[in-house]
């Protein structure tokens, strides 16, 4: 797409070029601005943008160091003090990160709402909705960290997780504010093979085959993935979203036809998106996943993927959706995650069928509803694991539902916190949980 034809679709779509960053080309919203100019306005975007760039590639540059820190200890990735001092430092990486997102959001707080700053021809985007979703993906990693530091001292003493938690937090970064379907599903692919290989961390015969199957299913959904995107670029040779949407919606005004071909790459992508979300009747790996691995693992699938997952389809499906697919997908999701999880006796599968049954309940609701309901269950998640991690800390392994009579001979401090993690997950009232459900 020419240069002229970009402006042009980006003045109808509310953007006016500003000043040039870096080398590159810089859009902001302006619209909505009255009591500043065009050129002071471009400024404190492009300071902002420098801002949040910079934070981002903080987190890249954790990964290059837990790289380069696991590249130079590998006869000794098993070393006690080793591991803890990479989970210590990587996490200051992502506190360094966290610091700078909010910062830049306060700074710029009188824009935040108004600007809409494009990067790299119109694949990296800065927003209000991009930054604030890395504030809370950052929050999340960091208090899981908090409680995976109980479990080092004791059992998961390995390097690995902690390299890969690092480079799956810079891809996540990369996928929320990717606007470009090339960017966006080569770092949601990326980040995939980063689960892949956390299933298999506890080196077991379940979590191996776990990870195979988890494999096979991820792989599954992201030919579909590609396969709409390409049909989609097909039809319109444009790959940035807003752009791609506007461009197809022009076309299908002047010729119906486009609608028949664009509603089977609209199919093709929710399909990808439900095979990644573990929607049923797509949801066979599911429970193998969170049964074969570690508990920090789950307890990172359950929240910190669930939450990054999400908001991906959302930003997505706000362009190229299948309505009537999703309510068959909500369905068939309700009733699986509902049935098998009274026929379950260990508690990790329990959660996974549980998890389900949440998938349904996001894609009921609009996006405010569906993000309320989403941070509130990655709450209670937290809540949940937490409780669980301390209780193995200790040195009882909860397996069976039978097991969990173990939290009691720690403390009711711990017995208490459970309850609520699942009166709320649950949806019970008054807890935070029948609130999301509600609005749902």
């Amino acid at each position: 797409m020419s240069f002229n034809l970009q402006n042009h679709i980006l003045s109808i779509l509310g953007r006016q070029p500003s000043k040039d960053f870096l080398g590159l080309q810089v859009f902001s919203n302006f619209n909505e601005i009255t009591n500043e100019n065009s050129s002071n306005a471009a400024e404190l975007a492009s300071h902002l943008a420098k801002l949040f760039l910079l934070s981002d590639l903080t987190l890249y540059a954790g990964v290059v160091f837990v790289i380069v820190v696991l590249g130079h200890n590998y006869g000794s990735i098993t070393k006690p003090s080793l591991t803890r001092g990479l989970v210590k430092t990587s996490a200051v990486f992502l506190y360094i990160s966290l610091l700078l997102n909010i910062f830049g959001i306060f700074s710029g707080f009188r824009f935040i709402s108004t600007f809409n700053i494009v990067l790299f021809d119109s694949s990296y985007t800065f927003s209000l909705f991009s930054q604030v979703a890395k504030v809370i993906l950052l929050m999340i990693v960091g208090v899981l960290y908090t409680l995976f530091a109980s479990v080092y001292k004791s059992k998961m003493q390995t390097l690995e997780l902690p390299v890969l938690i690092q480079v799956s937090v810079a891809l996540c970064a990369t996928i929320i504010s990717g606007s470009n379907f090339a960017l966006l599903l080569l770092a949601l692919e990326g980040f995939s093979l980063t689960l892949y290989v956390m299933t298999a961390l506890g080196r077991t015969y379940g979590g191996v085959t776990a990870s195979v199957k988890y494999f096979a299913f991820g792989t599954l959904g992201s030919i579909f993935l590609f396969w709409g995107a390409v049909h989609i670029y097909a039809l319109v040779p444009s790959l940035g979203f807003e752009t791609t949407n506007f461009m197809l919606q022009a076309a299908v005004a002047e010729d119906s036809n486009f609608y028949s071909a664009l509603e089977f790459a609209t199919t093709a992508i929710t399909i990808g998106f439900m095979l990644k979300l573990g929607a049923a009747p797509t949801h066979q790996w599911v429970s193998d996943v969170y049964a074969g691995s570690h508990m920090c693992v789950t307890a990172f699938f359950s929240t910190f993927v669930k939450f990054v997952l999400f908001l991906v389809f959302t930003r997505v499906a706000v362009y190229f959706n299948s309505d009537s697919l999703v309510k068959l997908f909500i369905y068939a999701s309700l009733v699986v995650g509902c049935v098998m999880s009274v026929r379950q006796t260990e508690l990790k599968r329990l959660l996974a069928y549980s998890s389900i049954v949440h998938v349904a309940f996001l894609l009921m609701g609009d996006s405010t509803s569906s993000t309320i309901y989403l941070l509130t269950y990655v709450c209670s998640s937290l809540l949940l694991f937490s409780v669980l991690l301390a209780t193995e800390a200790a040195g009882k392994e909860i397996i069976y539902l039978s097991d969990l009579r173990l939290i009691r001979g720690t403390s009711h401090f711990q017995v208490f916190c459970f309850a609520i993690a699942l009166a709320s997950s649950a949806g019970l009232p008054p807890f935070a949980g029948f609130y999301g459900k509600f609005l749902v």
